[in-house]
């Protein structure tokens, strides 16, 4: 798989040499000079090196038809748009453009610009596919699953994380007398956290309910019980984070006066950082309190603290195809978008289980939680294929030639994504779990087993932002 990806990227990276060697094998002109340079001051130093003395413009003397302190005007080859470029110069500096050429080298690239973008981003939620907690009703039972009595009173739910939000940046530039360019973006969303619980003092009876393998049957590890445990609550903490980088070569294959159209071949990279973090805590009573922990039975008032968490990193990477076409009506541009990436996706699950005896100072801790535990309590990783097809459509208003004002929509989808939620195994060996009071004991099956479940996934942004042309 991964020599088939080098083998892409390998042609990609020819595309963008010949175009470059192409495009230094004609004759430099820089996009500032169809009718020369401005020759500047000679008290400058090395500023003649920028303007050849066989192509010189006279600046024209005061009174010449140029009101004094008015900016002066030179046409260039049209710029992204296909609009005229014009260059703004007071004629009291006549010397600016030798910045741009400086920056830019002889030429090689020209009308570069830079892009600024606010984003504002929607995905597909995540889950919760599990109970976390159960509550009898009668207050009579123990919340087991499958039981008339028990309530489902956590879990069994999305994970929604809202809109995100973040800054996108891109810029990008074309290569002399041709109709290759180069681009990329870059964008990085703020990370966004979600979290629940219950307590005791809403429910009396509360537990963490699992499958137990040893039994064949749903069980339960008792967090909240009256005369048994006190200040007993489970609660959730989940977070989502996500950016990425697309860096492109661009070749226009149509330039109208008013309507273009682009091929865009590149690469894409996208990393998407997840948790899921369940944990409860239980205070045994101080007559009649009974605790397990790591094969041991303590009496009375200690406190138990049971967490569950895994992280799951998603990172796709892979070679970009598409294409992009804008109409041009006065001073507004309508621009499409199209484009798919088929590469490798790399998840890294982690898991993070533990059990604490009395917290803070003089805790005891033992690996493992409820359901991370053994073998799920591990990091591991999986490569998969994945594609990403993607869509975008916006409008830009160019009221000033070196400056202009976007907005738009893009839509994307992600194949094969793996979230935490879907990780957890419900189905455990209580020998296992540091909590249970057979802890220890061997006997019964490795579960839960290692997991590395997937699901599609969908993203929608806004953006609006600037745009500067140099």
């Amino acid at each position: 798989m991964k020599s088939w990806l080098r083998s892409i990227s390998a042609v990609g990276a020819g595309l963008l040499v010949g175009s470059a060697a192409q495009a230094q094998s004609e004759p430099s002109k820089h996009p500032l000079e169809p009718a020369g340079y401005v020759q500047p001051p000679s008290s400058i130093p090395g500023f003649s090196d920028f303007f050849p003395a066989q192509n010189p413009l006279q600046v024209p003397p005061a009174g010449a038809g140029v009101p004094a302190n008015q900016p002066l005007q030179y046409e260039a080859e049209p710029d992204i748009n296909g609009k005229p470029k014009v260059y703004h110069e007071p004629n009291t500096c006549p010397w600016f453009p030798v910045l741009d050429r400086i920056i830019f080298g002889d030429a090689i690239f020209v009308q570069p610009y830079l892009n600024g973008n606010y984003t504002a981003w929607t995905m597909r939620s995540a889950q919760i596919p599990f109970a976390i907690a159960t509550t009898s009703v009668s207050g009579l039972r123990q919340g087991t699953i499958g039981d008339p009595d028990t309530r489902i009173v956590l879990g069994n739910s999305k994970l929604d994380f809202g809109t995100y939000s973040g800054p996108a940046i891109s810029g990008g530039a074309w290569f002399a007398n041709s109709d290759v360019g180069l681009e990329t973006s870059y964008f990085t969303l703020g990370k966004q956290s979600v979290s629940g619980g219950v307590t005791g003092a809403q429910f009396p009876v509360l537990a963490r309910p699992f499958y137990d393998t040893n039994i064949g049957g749903e069980n339960v590890l008792t967090i909240s019980s009256p005369g048994l445990f006190s200040n007993g609550s489970v609660a959730y903490s989940a977070s989502s984070q996500m950016w990425g980088i697309d860096i492109d070569a661009v070749f226009r294959l149509a330039n109208n006066e008013n309507s273009k159209f682009d091929l865009i071949v590149g690469g894409k990279y996208m990393r998407l950082q997840e948790d899921l973090y369940i944990s409860s805590s239980s205070t045994g009573d101080p007559i009649n309190g009974v605790i397990n922990f790591a094969g041991n039975t303590y009496l009375g008032s200690n406190t138990l603290v049971v967490v569950d968490g895994t992280k799951t990193i998603v990172q796709f990477y892979g070679g970009t195809v598409g294409s992009r076409y804008s109409y041009t009506i006065g001073q507004f541009t309508l621009t499409g978008t199209a484009k798919v990436t088929l590469g490798e996706e790399q998840s890294t699950i982690i898991g993070q289980g533990q059990t604490i005896l009395n917290p803070g100072v003089g805790q005891s801790t033992a690996n493992g939680g409820l359901t991370v535990v053994g073998l799920n309590n591990t990091r591991r990783q999986d490569d998969k294929i994945a594609w990403m097809p993607e869509v975008g459509a916006g409008v830009t208003w160019s009221p000033l030639t070196w400056a202009s004002f976007n907005l738009g929509y893009n839509f994307a989808y992600l194949s094969r994504v793996a979230r935490p939620g879907d990780q957890f195994d419900r189905n455990v060996n209580p020998t296992l779990i540091p909590a249970s009071s057979t802890y220890g004991v061997p006997f019964g099956s490795a579960s839960p087993s290692p997991r590395v479940d997937t699901s599609d996934m969908w993203f929608s942004s806004f953006n609006f932002g600037i745009t500067i042309r140099f």
